[in-house]
Protein backbone atom coordinates (compact mmCIF):
# COMPACT_ATOMS: atom_id res chain seq x y z
CA UNK A 1 0.00 0.00 0.00
CA UNK A 2 1.26 3.48 -0.88
CA UNK A 3 -0.17 6.75 0.46
CA UNK A 4 0.11 10.09 -1.35
CA UNK A 5 -0.71 13.35 0.43
CA UNK A 6 0.38 15.74 -2.31
CA UNK A 7 3.37 18.03 -2.52
CA UNK A 8 1.85 21.36 -1.58
CA UNK A 9 -0.48 22.69 1.11
CA UNK A 10 -4.13 22.54 0.15
CA UNK A 11 -7.51 23.52 1.56
CA UNK A 12 -8.65 19.91 1.18
CA UNK A 13 -7.39 17.19 3.45
CA UNK A 14 -7.60 14.23 1.13
CA UNK A 15 -5.07 11.53 0.37
CA UNK A 16 -4.75 8.92 -2.37
CA UNK A 17 -4.17 5.35 -1.20
CA UNK A 18 -2.87 2.77 -3.67
CA UNK A 19 -3.88 -0.78 -2.67
CA UNK A 20 -4.11 -4.20 -4.22
CA UNK A 21 -7.83 -3.47 -4.67
CA UNK A 22 -7.08 -0.29 -6.66
CA UNK A 23 -6.72 3.42 -5.89
CA UNK A 24 -8.86 4.77 -3.04
CA UNK A 25 -9.46 8.28 -1.73
CA UNK A 26 -9.54 9.21 1.94
CA UNK A 27 -11.12 12.59 2.69
CA UNK A 28 -10.72 14.45 5.98
CA UNK A 29 -7.85 12.41 7.36
CA UNK A 30 -8.12 12.74 11.14
CA UNK A 31 -5.06 10.80 12.25
CA UNK A 32 -1.64 9.73 11.03
CA UNK A 33 -1.00 6.44 9.25
CA UNK A 34 2.40 4.93 10.00
CA UNK A 35 4.46 2.54 7.89
CA UNK A 36 4.61 -0.96 9.37
CA UNK A 37 1.33 -0.63 11.29
CA UNK A 38 -1.84 -2.55 10.39
CA UNK A 39 -5.11 -0.79 9.56
CA UNK A 40 -8.63 -1.78 8.53
CA UNK A 41 -10.21 0.37 5.82
CA UNK A 42 -13.97 0.57 5.31
CA UNK A 43 -14.80 2.01 1.91
CA UNK A 44 -17.59 2.56 -0.58
CA UNK A 45 -17.03 0.04 -3.36
CA UNK A 46 -18.78 2.13 -6.05
CA UNK A 47 -16.53 5.18 -5.57
CA UNK A 48 -13.49 3.69 -3.78
CA UNK A 49 -13.90 6.35 -1.09
CA UNK A 50 -12.56 5.38 2.33
CA UNK A 51 -15.11 6.24 5.02
CA UNK A 52 -13.43 4.76 8.09
CA UNK A 53 -9.90 3.78 9.13
CA UNK A 54 -9.18 1.69 12.22
CA UNK A 55 -5.77 0.77 13.58
CA UNK A 56 -5.57 -2.97 14.26
CA UNK A 57 -3.99 -3.88 17.56
CA UNK A 58 -2.70 -7.40 18.08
Amino acid sequence: MDIYRGSRPSRTTSVLIETGEGDMTLFFEDFLIYEGEKYRFTYLNATNTVIKVEKITD
